[in-house]
């Protein structure tokens, strides 16, 4: 687990899981929301904050179960979409079936009444081998 930041309130990290052969078979990047800022800001964050975090996997001379996982970093639209014109208090899951490889995005968070000053929504966005 690599983070790129950790301010307290939020934060920005990668996790990358391999396999017994030192494989890298999955990476997941995440993200936290601060509901201070709108949820624009947010999203510009969270994806300039992936790209920095991807850009450590270029030019890496490693095993990877497929070598997509390391260089595809777009956030799919149709997520982007919903997050944007979503709430701070609705989690959501997306699935890119057409993707070349797994990819999933998530906005976990808690409901507007079970929302509180211990809560930290997230964004993940995971790539893995199919």
């Amino acid at each position: 687990m690599g983070y790129l930041r950790d301010s307290g309130a939020t934060d920005c990290y990668v996790h990358v899981q391999v396999n017994n052969s030192g494989t890298i078979i999955n990476i997941s990047y995440v993200e936290g929301v601060d509901i201070n800022k709108s949820l624009e800001e947010n999203l510009m964050q969270t994806e300039k904050d992936f790209a920095t975090l991807q850009k450590s996997f270029e030019n890496l001379n490693v095993s990877v179960s497929n070598p997509e996982i390391l260089s595809y970093q777009a956030i799919p639209q149709q997520f982007k979409d919903e997050f944007l014109n979503g709430t701070f208090y609705k989690s959501f899951r997306f699935y890119d079936q057409d993707a070349p490889i797994s990819l999933s995005c998530s906005f976990d968070t808690e409901t507007e009444d079970q929302f509180d000053e211990y809560t930290r929504p997230k964004i993940h966005f995971f790539l893995g081998s199919k």
